[in-house]
């Protein structure tokens, strides 16, 4: 099976955030994160009321080759469903 890692959404320093919610700092080295992750994507919405969209860029800079997904109207995504994930999910378990 393909390896792959899916960021919905992280964010880069808590201290832009309502509440704490765990450290997302992004690294100055990812290079170990993307030889173990395999295909790298990236889910923003651009109405995220926890993490900015600026944020996207950061982890874009960090990360060029990841795929980028954006939304308008998602919020934070804590919808019960989410084809577009699921979609790529399936489309990397078919690469085997």
């Amino acid at each position: 099976m393909k390896k792959q890692v899916v960021v919905v959404p992280g964010g880069g320093t808590y201290k832009t955030y309502k509440e704490f919610l765990g450290n997302f700092v992004i690294s100055n080295n990812l290079e170990k994160f993307r030889k173990q992750g395999g295909k790298i994507f990236l889910f923003q919405s651009k109405d995220d009321p926890i993490v900015p969209f600026i944020d996207l860029g950061k982890y874009q800079k960090a990360l060029p080759e990841a795929v980028v997904r954006i939304f308008k109207d998602r919020e934070h995504f804590s919808q019960s469903e989410f084809p577009e994930l699921v979609k790529e999910i399936r489309k990397i378990s078919k690469k085997k």
